[in-house]
């Protein structure tokens, strides 16, 4: 965003109201290097595609809930609230699971916007070859790996690591985005066997 100009408060608000940091980033990215909005909402269709498949799997929690909750819950919907969620066996009771997913949303809210804010101010400090930029690996690691238990997402995550490792020569980002197409093809096939 600073790369673009954008001012601190329309960054973190814009940040706020969208609630998607890789679909935005992506968007920037694309925006900033040149390409039309074609490919910036393509990009942003695709990138978001995994909270259909996150809000089909959460349902059944937002099921019982108030109308206010099913209406404001989803929007912070992020792939680390849907992993801790997830991830919890205690969380049958309506009341139980509201008060986790808003604690839980609130804190990694907090945690994104306020990096957010940093960022644009310090980020040209940052060396481009920092470990900063290798940040969101040890994330999407950490939800993946409790989930190797379940036949079907070895099944997925082996589909999607060996398509993206065939497709990284492609254009930049083709090869993961045709890594997570797969993957949500064999978990959908594999989870459909049960």
């Amino acid at each position: 965003m600073s790369a673009l100009d954008i001012p601190i408060i329309p960054g973190v608000a814009g940040s706020f109201l969208l609630w998607a940091g890789s679909a935005q980033l992506a968007v920037l990215a694309l925006l900033g290097s040149g390409a039309g909005i074609l490919p910036a909402l393509l990009s942003t269709v695709l990138i978001n595609s995994r909270f259909s498949m996150f809000g089909a799997a959460l349902e059944p929690m937002f099921r019982g809930q108030p109308a206010w909750f099913r209406w404001l819950g989803p929007h912070f919907l992020v792939d680390q609230n849907y992993g801790l969620a997830t991830a919890r066996q205690d969380l049958d009771d309506p009341a139980r699971f509201r008060r986790y997913w808003l604690t839980t949303s609130f804190a990694i809210g907090v945690v994104w916007l306020s990096v957010i804010a940093a960022a644009m101010n310090l980020g040209e400090a940052v060396p481009p070859g920092s470990l900063l930029t290798f940040s969101t690996v040890p994330i999407y690691v950490a939800l993946l790996v409790p989930r190797l238990g379940e036949r079907s997402a070895r099944g997925a995550a082996g589909a999607a690591a060996a398509t993206a490792m065939a497709c990284a020569g492609l254009a930049s980002g083709v090869g993961i985005l045709a890594g997570v197409v797969v993957g949500i093809l064999v978990s959908a096939v594999m989870g459909g066997r049960r």
